[in-house]
């Protein structure tokens, strides 16, 4: 009878004390953990935009408890081949749960968001790369069994560990959205551009009415005309070079000061041979400072010297 409550004490400390569990073990989805973080940016570019770099079944603890909780945190792609960020999360170390009263272990994990959107792999679509660290501790008031003790640990420190993946995704959701609005006005600006070039092309640049006036810069995104110009400048330059000088004149009084030096040198050189342009020369028209040679002696039939005439005595 001894015996048999010895074996009894033993098989209870096992249960009471046991632990040692790490997240690398498989689980089953329905008893995975998951956070219940939510987002503090209402608009966050990453919204419905992140999927995991492994898909599949074959997740681990953490893996499932990412997933479920960027699905319930509204993050998760609907259609992962859609997503614009991709998460990726490496354990980098973990000391899991062991044996005694009071249960703590910790796990750092390296987490890297890139973003698809801005083109292909590389270190510039990189977000974030970034390690957390975690821990959580369990005693018997928090789970009387040892191997409950020890999942109640685990499940611990991996919501913790989303919990700051969470917040570092408040922290970029920002800076993310800034990004975006830089390269959505650049896009429309370069979109304005290609338009007013399109429009300048066929823009009568001789009238008085400048270019500037009927487009203006506060509309079309603060164009620069110096930029208009240039990108037009070889259309342009065969306007210019059929131009009258009054027309050439006018040009340079609503454009000069838009002009790269070369290109209004090249104007000036037009406005100038306009000016003073040569005289033409025609056939009857000897040139100026010629003088005709002598005329030669005439030759004899034979090609000598012709005879010297007779002088009478």
């Amino acid at each position: 009878m001894v015996e048999k409550f010895k074996l009894i004490g033993i098989l209870f400390a096992v249960f009471l004390f046991s632990g040692c569990a790490s997240i690398d073990q498989k689980s089953d989805q329905k008893n995975v953990v998951r956070s219940n973080y939510q987002l503090k940016h209402a608009n966050s570019p990453f919204a419905n935009a992140i999927r995991l770099s492994s898909e599949g079944s074959n997740f681990n603890n953490l893996e499932v408890a990412l997933r479920l909780s960027l699905q319930q945190a509204g993050l998760y792609a609907r259609k992962p081949n859609e997503a614009r960020f991709v998460l990726t999360p490496r354990i980098v170390e973990e000391v899991g749960p062991s044996g005694g009263f009071k249960m703590s272990g910790f796990v750092t994990v390296e987490y890297t968001l890139e973003d698809l959107s801005l083109g292909p792999s590389g270190f510039n679509r990189i977000v974030f790369r970034s390690r957390l660290r975690s821990e959580f501790s369990a005693g018997l008031g928090d789970k009387i069994w040892g191997t409950d003790r020890s999942a109640f640990v685990i499940t611990g420190y991996i919501q913790e560990n989303i919990g700051e993946l969470f917040n570092l995704l408040d922290n970029f959701s920002p800076r993310v959205a800034t990004r975006d609005l830089e390269i959505k006005r650049k896009k429309d600006a370069d979109q304005a551009v290609r338009f007013l070039v399109q429009e300048f092309s066929v823009y009568d640049v001789f009238s008085s009415n400048s270019f500037q006036s009927a487009y203006p810069s506060n509309r079309y995104h603060n164009y620069s005309m110096r930029d208009i110009i240039s990108q037009s400048w070889p259309s342009l330059l065969t306007r210019l070079r059929n131009a009258s000088i009054e027309d050439l004149k006018a040009f340079m009084r609503n454009y000069s000061s838009d002009l790269l030096e070369p290109l209004q040198k090249e104007v000036e050189i037009m406005i100038q041979k306009k000016e003073s342009p040569k005289p033409p020369i025609t056939r009857d028209q000897p040139k100026r400072n010629f003088v005709e040679p002598p005329k030669a002696a005439p030759r004899s039939r034979s090609g000598g010297l012709p005879p010297l005439p007779l002088v009478n005595p």
